[in-house]
């Protein structure tokens, strides 16, 4: 097999796999990410000496009442499996974006939010 057909394969695997994680229910924290970056789509990943936290808009996660590094974790492995699904985009430094399917999910979500 030549060089771009293994090409060919593995990108065909890796939207097979990013498919598959979308049918899988998002956590509470992959929830609360995507509802609170739509509609802007923008979430930054804030590593500082005193510990690591996400932004989203004016809100940050964990929140600012706590300081226990696990929770920053499990917002961080949510951005993460955002990303793995195919929601999230890492743009460059700090910065993630919301993808088309991102913020199809995100407004989808935040409207059943609102019910």
């Amino acid at each position: 097999m030549s060089i771009i057909g293994e090409i060919k394969d593995s990108v065909l695997e890796a939207y097979k796999f990013a498919s598959y994680l979308k049918k899988i229910r998002l956590s509470r924290e992959e929830k609360e990410l995507l509802i609170a970056a739509y509609p802007q789509g923008e979430i930054l990943h804030i590593p500082l000496n005193e510990g690591n936290f996400i932004r989203v808009g004016n809100k940050n996660f964990p929140d600012d009442k706590t300081s226990d590094p696990a929770d920053f974790e499990k917002y961080f492995e949510a951005l993460k499996r955002l990303e793995q699904r195919g929601y999230v985009r890492h743009e460059t430094g700090i910065l993630y974006k919301l993808t088309a399917s991102g913020f199809k999910k995100a407004k989808k979500l935040a409207r059943k939010k609102q019910r």
